[in-house]
């Protein structure tokens, strides 16, 4: 949804430079996304602990972010670099 994409773009580009507020907005957003691709990859027992990992990886590196770039690329990029390493740790 283009809405939730742009609130993406803000609070992802707000918690770069440091603003803790934008910290719930960037998770309400991102959980559910970064859930459902961890469960269409990895066994349930694993999803929601690398999915939750993911996010971590994600918050630890907001500020990496360069605000000129895409939010949603960027963080389905942590994602996506996450879940892999989950999956090649499993399989």
């Amino acid at each position: 949804e283009a809405s939730q994409r742009e609130r993406l773009q803000e609070s992802l580009s707000s918690l770069s430079r440091g603003d803790r507020e934008a910290f719930t907005t960037v998770f309400d957003i991102l959980w559910p996304i970064y859930r459902r691709f961890a469960r269409r990859q990895l066994p349930e027992g694993d999803a929601d602990d690398a999915a939750q990992e993911a996010l971590l990886k994600l918050f630890v590196r907001a500020n990496e972010f360069d605000t000129s770039r895409d939010a949603a690329a960027f963080a389905i990029g942590v994602a996506f670099h996450e879940i892999r390493t989950w999956r090649r740790r499993r399989f």
